[in-house]
């Protein structure tokens, strides 16, 4: 069943925001596109600084799979040390309506 997972966070404090930015299009455009299952993604801020990142998949399988190599992948590193993780929250949904 096609699952959207949603990560919430805030960049580390004093993070260049521009950085994180192009890192966030890096981990989009060389690490999610190849992993079985990707189907979207898609990232967003409010006024506050908290960020989301929304990954739609094939199911939760793909979601889980990807999520256990993302720490490791040499494309993430940067990414994750702009990441403040003691803000990051991860939630997977599963997809009841599609229209």
């Amino acid at each position: 069943m096609a699952t959207v997972e949603v990560i919430h966070f805030r960049m580390q404090e004093g993070a260049d925001e521009q950085e994180f930015i192009r890192e966030d299009e890096r981990v989009g455009r060389e690490y999610t596109p190849y992993q079985p299952g990707f189907v979207g993604r898609e990232s967003a801020k409010n006024d506050q600084g908290d960020w989301v990142v929304i990954v739609h998949w094939e199911n939760a399988e793909d979601a889980e799979a990807s999520m256990e190599k993302f720490p490791n992948d040499p494309t993430a590193q940067r990414f994750i040390a702009l990441m403040d993780s003691d803000t990051f929250s991860m939630t997977r949904y599963e997809v009841v309506l599609d229209t």
